[in-house]
């Protein structure tokens, strides 16, 4: 799915002559143990969790290849947005495995899912791995894309300049304020020094 976006960044980056980074196609329990400890100054995730349940799991041999005081920046999907995919797809058969599970298939595929509140997730990063969590965030909150449930509040992209603007401000407000009404929830945090 990445490869052409990798390539393009890679391009990218090095027409505008930024080199002190290194994009990867790679398996991400490859990647995690292809770095030396203390290594990592930060750790992009974007649009990956929800789809790969086992992050938990690799986020403590993750956190020890970021150095002292590096940022950790992540995206997930919220249990809330899950429920209204649900209920707007009538999938309610599934409704009791997101609401008392964290992972599974719930779109009637093979593909399983990771979903949680905003509560767990800084709660986790708190508690259990220790960062200090700066920003918390819900995006899409009012707003959608083909397919998923704000889709008809509104669509960015059918919206001209000025329109986006009013937009990105009721957007980031709601998402400081509800970040489990976004699309996805964002997190920047910090390790512990």
């Amino acid at each position: 799915l990445s490869s052409d976006a990798i390539l393009y960044a890679d391009e990218y980056a090095k027409s505008e002559k930024v080199n002190n980074v290194e994009f990867r196609i790679q398996n991400i329990k490859e990647c995690i143990n292809s770095f030396d400890n203390f290594t990592i100054d930060l750790f992009l995730m974007i649009e990956v969790a929800f789809f790969y349940p086992e992050w938990k799991d690799e986020m403590a041999k993750m956190l020890k290849k970021v150095k002292p005081g590096g940022l950790i920046v992540m995206s997930f999907r919220s249990l809330y947005f899950y429920a209204l995919l649900l209920t707007k797809n009538r999938l309610f058969e599934n409704l009791n495995t997101v609401i008392n599970k964290r992972e599974g298939s719930i779109l009637n595929g093979l593909s399983r899912y990771s979903w949680n509140s905003s509560y767990e997730i800084i709660e986790l990063f708190t508690k259990t791995f220790s960062c200090d969590v700066l920003d918390f965030t819900g995006i899409g909150s009012c707003s959608g894309i083909p397919g998923d449930p704000h889709a008809h509040i509104v669509q960015p992209g059918k919206l001209f300049k000025n329109d986006l603007e009013e937009l990105n401000n009721i957007e980031e407000y709601i998402g400081e304020k509800f970040p489990d009404a976004g699309r996805y929830m964002l997190l920047v945090a910090k390790k512990a020094i």
